[in-house]
């Protein structure tokens, strides 16, 4: 049973249900990794709707892997630590706008409803432009056993 704010994993092949126990609609959002293959595959509820979908990423090396999934709330004028992980990062803005900077790429905006992704080993920071508190969703898949997050001396 999970309640607002919390969030559960569910592994590969595993029979379940969703059911919301509550008498009001609630959001939730169902994040999942799979290969390109089926991405074509219908959704598991006719309700389900597409928010955010990376382009194809590279194909992860076999072996043992750890999921994250956090939130973070930036502040306006704030910003997130300056690092680079060794997995894949993504990130789902829920309220609010923030500029996304990357090493190598020119910083890109991102207002509600919109994601983007860092690869491993690439420099990233949030930063909080806007006038209002933002919310990003952050899921990040990385290689078990290894440390997976870096924080950097400095902005990429």
């Amino acid at each position: 049973m999970l309640q607002a704010g919390q969030a559960g994993f569910i592994g590969d092949g595993i029979l379940h249900t969703h059911i919301n126990p509550a008498s009001t609609a609630n959001d939730w959002y169902f994040i999942s990794v799979r290969p390109t293959t089926a991405r074509k595959a219908p959704p598991f509820a006719p309700s389900v709707k597409v928010l955010y979908a990376t382009p194809d990423l590279p194909t992860l090396a076999p072996g043992a892997y750890n999921e994250t999934l956090r939130m973070m709330n930036l502040q306006p004028g704030g910003r997130g630590s300056a690092h680079k992980n060794t997995g894949v990062e993504v990130f789902f803005v829920l309220e609010g706008s923030i500029s996304l900077h990357s090493a190598g790429q020119s910083p890109i905006t991102l207002i509600q409803g919109q994601g983007s992704y860092a690869l491993p080993n690439t420099g990233v920071q949030e930063f909080n432009t806007g006038n209002s508190v933002a919310r990003i969703l952050i899921f990040e898949v990385g290689p078990a056993g290894q440390a997976f997050q870096t924080h950097l001396d400095q902005s990429p």
